[in-house]
């Protein structure tokens, strides 16, 4: 709430936020009044079938007679999106893909049209399989966050999800062929963050993300923090929802040792493990790292984002352990300098593909430990 309002502190008198949400529940929570609270309509029919439509002939070339039946089938697809802004979109560009009037036909039959999640699903059944794979992967991100085309990709290169015929080709370069069509079927959105440096960055929207934890399934699952009002402040706490216990890609986002020992180390299963921690007073312990490698040998992808970056951090040799290891982070929260030692026996990590040490100050080599 406070990160929200705290703009208006440099605003001149009367400035204003308006923020929109589909519950009132949560504009509530933000310090609004429930009479202040203004319900938005549906579009109306006529708006929304222009909406639908320029999305679905955006840029079509078709012959005059075939438009003029494709515009027929859109009017009668259109009635049964609910007036859905999003779906209107993802719908609308996925019949764009494929402008014949066989195909728009047997969409206007199918049943899962009459409702949003169904649309949405009858969507993402048109994505190849290793597509599919790719934006079932996003669900392990937390809502609203905000995901960068290239470490995606290579997060996905990483885990092995590319495809190709052509043997030669770069794995990273198939991958972010399929980060362009998620991003082309509205299943990726390019976001703008206004104070940050980052660019190209993307969301998935709440609706899209409800869609990946469904195809997900037990495959992907995230540790989110939860905030708890203690009289005007919102305190952090960490969540106590059990883990699934087949579990392969896990992000969690607030670091802790016991997390870590009593729960992650017995994910037999585990490939991706995201220790997103903002906690620059919990810096990660050498004797957990030890304990993770040892004990998680499946990994292919570890990122720890939050070292504090005070003093050194020396990484146990037992990560040698980490055979299938593809992807390897230790990143600070900020540019706050710090020594990272590595040991030798990194050099037994075959198949790594990226090794990504951001911001930290001193990187010094152990070639003595074998």
């Amino acid at each position: 709430r406070q990160q929200i309002l705290s703009p208006l502190n440099a605003g001149g008198t009367g400035s204003k936020i308006l923020a929109t949400s589909r519950t009132k529940d949560a504009l509530i929570a933000l310090g609004a009044a429930e009479q202040r609270c203004i319900p938005m309509p549906v579009l109306d029919e006529d708006v929304f079938l222009k909406l639908f439509k320029h999305y679905a002939f955006h840029n079509v070339c078709v012959a005059a007679d075939d438009r003029v039946r494709l515009k027929d089938i859109a009017t009668q697809i259109a009635r049964k999106l609910k007036g859905s802004p999003l779906v209107a979109k993802i719908v609308g560009e996925q019949l764009r893909m494929r402008p014949n009037t066989d195909y728009w036909r047997s969409s206007q039959d199918v049943n899962h049209l009459d409702d949003t999640m169904g649309a949405l699903w009858w969507c993402y059944q048109h994505l190849d399989e290793q597509i599919r794979r790719c934006f079932a992967y996003c669900s392990m991100f937390p809502r609203r966050r905000y995901l960068e085309r290239h470490e995606l990709v290579k997060l996905w290169a990483a885990e092995g999800f590319a495809r190709s015929s052509n043997e030669g080709k770069d794995l990273e370069d198939v991958c972010q062929g399929y980060f362009d069509e998620l991003v082309s079927a509205s299943f990726l959105q390019p976001e703008v963050k206004k104070y940050s440096s980052k660019k190209d960055t993307y969301i998935v929207h709440d609706l899209l993300l409800d869609l990946a934890d469904k195809v997900a399934g037990n495959d992907c699952f995230r540790i989110e923090n939860q905030w708890k009002q203690i009289g005007d402040s919102l305190i952090m706490e960490g969540c106590e929802e059990e883990v699934p216990p087949d579990v392969r890609h896990l992000f969690v986002q607030t670091y802790g040792s016991e997390l870590i020992n009593d729960k992650i180390c017995k994910l037999d299963n585990l490939r991706t493990l995201i220790i997103d921690s903002g906690e620059r007073r919990k810096p990660v312990e050498e004797k957990v790292l030890k304990n993770l490698f040892v004990r998680i040998r499946k990994l292919r992808v570890l990122i720890i984002r939050g070292y504090n970056g005070q003093g050194a951090l020396s990484v146990p040799k037992s990560i040698c352990q980490l055979r299938h290891l593809r992807y390897l982070a230790f990143l600070t929260r900020y540019d706050t300098g710090g020594r990272l030692v590595l040991p030798g026996t990194l050099t037994k990590l075959y198949h790594m593909q990226v090794l990504d040490f951001g911001s930290i100050g001193s990187l010094v080599f152990n070639s003595c430990e074998g």
